[in-house]
């Protein structure tokens, strides 16, 4: 009876429809609307993180045969149409393209054009792409399928869900879903889980969220309203009023590590706990040294597949202290860094991105050279890019999350302590990045990933304080009357090199990022991993790699020099 009830809704609709048409003496055939009120077959969200978010989303529907499902009114490669998900309190949206598959991206019409069986979306670049986290979306007569990856805007309920709402919107046409508790399985921040339920009875409502991302603006009307950190300043004619708001805290990932070259940062300011407020330092950055691509540790899941970041050498800076840090490799109790001079800036980065451009809710982080007992975990890590089986050893680098030029911290408890990591990746192709600082997109060229980064909490630290002792010595002044002749010579101001790609063989003289040089391939020069010797200048502290001989087989960071050392 519900089946046949959806069809009346759908028939009075296109009726309606279609006698308003004839009303208006327009020709041709009248573009029926309906709403599909669709079976779970199977119904499957999972959660992983902390706090948990969601890292897969998938909906099978099968129609009952008969009656068959209806395919929308028209084309959806000219229409385009969206899919929600709603699971109280959070909501999950993809914007599926007007647009034919092109490769990448698209729209699939299965069967012939003019007498289609079916359409199907295809997004190879899911969660990244127009349509985010939607990979795959499936309609045809006798099935419904949608299936999301990186559904980290989608925040694991609180307690029990009282029902996972879905809507696919394909042109104005809509397909309707929901999974209505008890469900049939459900572990708290792990698991939904649900079998052949009914369709619904009419279409859920799905409440919008809306979040105002820090260091954005927007106008509406006469109204001005920025967002910086946790306070909103809306600005109507001549008033003024600041809101305060707490903005929910953002989980980290874990990342790869890839040693980077590209363009300078600018000149910022910057503080962290270890230099807040007045002892904040203004720092004009060097060229992009590191990007950080999130990884899945052992089978753990990726939270924000779509969060990088490239960070940008601080070149000078002076700075001492023992950090005690707490994360997954501390079952022994927790370690103890010893954490010296500022090394970088990492920035929140779109890869590849896709106009026009989302403000990504991350903090920035300022990472310190490390040092400390090896960890010694054998790890298999999924990224991107490749797929490995490393050894993690020693401390590289500790991260605090960063205030930049007074845009605040959403997430003041997270940090990054990065572990080198053996043996060295593959070198990754070149990427284009968006950020702040480069919002016309710029390229990186990667080197082999050297070390991991893992998200863990501060427990406490104490800065060092460094005595120096100053020896008074007399000096005796000597007068020589001899006539001296100054000779000026001329400055000569070296430029750096090109990147290699832009160099000419044979001389193949250009840059390239960390761990490769630069060769000849044919008529072309480009980067190569090249073989490195522990303390040989290729990697310098604090990422120190490189081969050494068996009796001491790690390369670390010992006084700012890479030197092998026992285990």
């Amino acid at each position: 009876m519900e089946r046949v009830e959806g069809f009346r809704r759908r028939a009075l609709v296109a009726c309606a429809a279609a006698f308003a048409v004839g009303l208006m003496g327009l020709a041709g055939e009248a573009n029926a609307q309906f709403d599909e009120l669709i079976p779970t077959k199977v119904g499957l969200v999972k959660f992983a993180g902390s706090p948990a978010v969601g890292k897969l989303y998938k909906l099978v529907s099968k129609a009952p045969n008969p009656p068959l499902f209806l395919l929308p009114s028209a084309d959806p490669a000219a229409t385009g149409g969206s899919v929600a998900v709603g699971i109280s309190p959070g909501r999950l949206d993809c914007t599926l393209a007007a647009q034919a598959y092109d490769g990448i991206e698209g729209w699939k019409t299965l069967g012939p054009p003019a007498t289609p069986k079916g359409y199907k979306y295809i997004n190879n670049l899911a969660p990244g792409g127009i349509a985010g986290p939607c990979k795959m979306i499936l309609v045809k007569q006798k099935v419904i399928k949608v299936i999301t990856k990186g559904t980290g805007g989608l925040p694991a309920p609180v307690g029990l869900s009282p029902s996972v709402d879905t809507v696919l919107t394909l042109g104005g046409d809509d397909y309707c879903a929901q999974w209505v508790a008890p469900h049939d399985k459900e572990i708290a921040n792990k698991l939904i889980k649900d079998k052949n339920r009914l369709a619904p009875v009419a279409c859920p409502v799905i409440p919008s969220t809306t979040t105002t991302l820090p260091g954005t603006t927007t106008t509406t009307g006469g109204a001005t309203t920025t967002t910086t950190g946790g306070e909103t300043t809306t600005t109507t004619g001549g008033e003024t009023t600041t809101t305060t708001t707490t903005l929910p805290p953002q989980p980290l990932d874990h990342y790869r590590l890839y040693p980077a070259l590209g363009l300078d940062g600018p000149l910022v300011h910057i503080e962290d706990q270890f230099h807040p407020g007045s002892v904040g330092e203004d720092v004009d950055l060097g060229r992009a040294e590191f990007f950080l691509v999130p990884a899945d540790k052992n089978g753990e899941g990726i939270i924000n597949p779509a969060d990088h970041l490239t960070c940008y050498d601080i070149p000078e800076g002076s700075f001492s202290a023992m950090v005690t840090v707490s994360n997954q490799f501390d079952d022994l109790g927790p370690q103890y860094l010893e954490v010296y001079n500022p090394d970088a800036l990492c920035v929140p980065t779109e890869k590849n991105p896709m106009p026009p451009g989302q403000p990504l809710m991350r903090d920035h982080y300022k990472c310190y050279g490390a040092a400390g007992s090896p960890v010694f975990r054998s790890v298999t890590l999924m990224d991107q890019f490749q797929d490995a089986y490393v050894m993690v050893l020693h401390p590289i680098l500790f991260c605090n999350p960063a205030d930049k030029n007074g845009e605040g911290i959403v997430n003041q408890i997270d940090h990054l302590t990065c572990y080198a990591t053996d043996p060295p990746g593959l070198i990754p192709p070149m990427v284009t990045i968006r950020n702040q600082f480069h919002q016309q997109g710029e390229y990186l060229e990667l080197g082999p990933s050297l070390a991991l980064c893992v998200p863990g909490k501060k427990i406490g630290w104490t800065p060092v304080t460094t005595t120096t002792t100053t020896q008074e010595t007399t000096t005796t002044a000597i007068v020589d009357t001899t006539t001296t002749t100054t000779t000026s010579t001329p400055t000569t101001t070296l430029l750096p090199p090109p990147p290699c790609e832009q160099s000419l063989p044979p001389a193949c003289d250009g840059a390239c990022p960390p761990g490769t040089e630069c060769v000849q391939a044919g008529p072309l020069c480009v980067c190569e991993l090249s073989i490195a010797v522990c303390g040989d200048g290729q990697f310098g502290p604090p990422l120190c790699w490189g081969s050494c001989p068996p009796e001491a087989p790690i390369c670390r960071d010992m006084g700012g020099m890479c030197v092998c050392t026992p285990y």
